[in-house]
């Protein structure tokens, strides 16, 4: 049996007009008639082509999604939280990976306005120094929404983690371990969430009453600054740091790694401390303390957000802000 609306119309011996329209809850149907329709598309099986239906309304029913990598759980988990509220209020996602490439993000910005997308959710890459992208799909009045990475000073809807209450308290529980000096690993500070888990940070410190050293803080927008010789020969110095806290947990166990290789143990020797609490920082030797940054909620939020902008509601606030977790395993605690 066809599981359109010819096929109920056939079934029930009733025109195609008046399944639409009572499919469609139309008032000129009587009750009893949009009952049968709706239990025999139940029994059919019957789902709408909402992109026809779109279609027809001059609409796309698309949302455009931009993320840096894919590998990344949080990343993953964004996108589950997007794609639930997505499909729950009847839009697709049209989904893009700028692999931490500015060029990247630019070619995926201009094929969401090839494809008519309804709205834009973006987690910029590392590489991005220059916005006018999205400057440029602002004009054309498709809504924007950044989430978890952030251009700062763009006019732009955000939803953000709470970078800088969470770093402030990490920073506190590396201290409460007796420790001082701390080396901070960080992603680029042009980007809003490293930017305010950097002040979180240089709060904490302040607070302390301990002393700023600037060689303690270093950026790092990829993994090769690992095999750099100046940063074995800090660990290996007479003022090694007692601490260090790095911007992802995949870096985390890179530097789990070198640190072995050093001889330098953890948590003996030092205290390391990662981010984003991926499934595998829970199983490493020792486990790593991190932070559980709630990308599924995040991703939940910059759908909702969104989609009551592309439906024209009021909102009060451009930006969202969702709470962290510091989740303390034993990298960070003294034997």
């Amino acid at each position: 049996m066809s599981k359109t609306i010819q096929g109920i119309a056939e079934h029930l011996g009733i025109s195609k007009s008046t399944v639409s329209r009572a499919l469609n809850n139309h008032a000129d149907v009587n009750k009893e008639t949009k009952e049968r329709v709706l239990i025999a598309a139940n029994e059919m099986n019957y789902h709408p082509n909402t992109i026809a239906q779109n279609l027809r309304k001059q609409k796309s029913g698309i949302i455009g999604v931009i993320v840096p990598e894919l590998v990344n759980q949080f990343f993953s988990k964004a996108i589950k939280g997007i794609r639930e509220v997505a499909e729950r209020e009847g839009y697709h996602l049209l989904l893009s990976h700028s692999d931490e490439n500015m060029e990247r993000e630019i070619k995926s910005i201009n094929t969401f306005e090839k494809a008519r997308v309804e709205g834009i959710l973006v987690s910029v890459s590392n590489e991005t120094n220059n916005f006018d992208h999205f400057d440029n799909i602002k004009l054309n009045d498709v809504p924007v929404v950044f989430f978890d990475r952030v251009c700062p000073g763009l006019e732009h809807d955000i939803v953000v983690g709470d970078n800088f209450d969470i770093s402030f308290k990490a920073t506190q529980h590396m201290i409460d371990q007796g420790i001082s000096r701390i080396l901070y690993i960080h992603g680029p500070l042009k980007l809003l969430n490293f930017k305010r888990r950097y002040e979180g940070h240089l709060e904490c410190i302040k607070r302390n009453n301990l002393n700023f050293n600037r060689k303690l803080f270093v950026e790092a927008n990829d993994l090769t600054w690992f095999d750099h010789q100046i940063l074995i020969k800090v660990l290996k110095g007479p003022e090694r740091p007692e601490g260090i806290m790095i911007y992802n947990d995949y870096a985390a166990m890179k530097m789990l790694s070198l640190l072995k290789s050093l001889d330098i143990k953890v948590p003996d020797d030092i205290l390391l401390m990662g981010f984003n609490n991926e499934p595998f920082a829970q199983y490493a030797d020792p486990p790593i303390t991190s932070v559980n940054h709630p990308s599924e909620e995040m991703g939940s939020v910059a759908a909702e957000y969104l989609i009551s902008k592309i439906k024209g509601l009021e909102i009060e606030d451009s930006s969202k802000m969702v709470k962290s977790e510091l989740i303390i395993r034993d990298s960070t605690q003294k034997p």
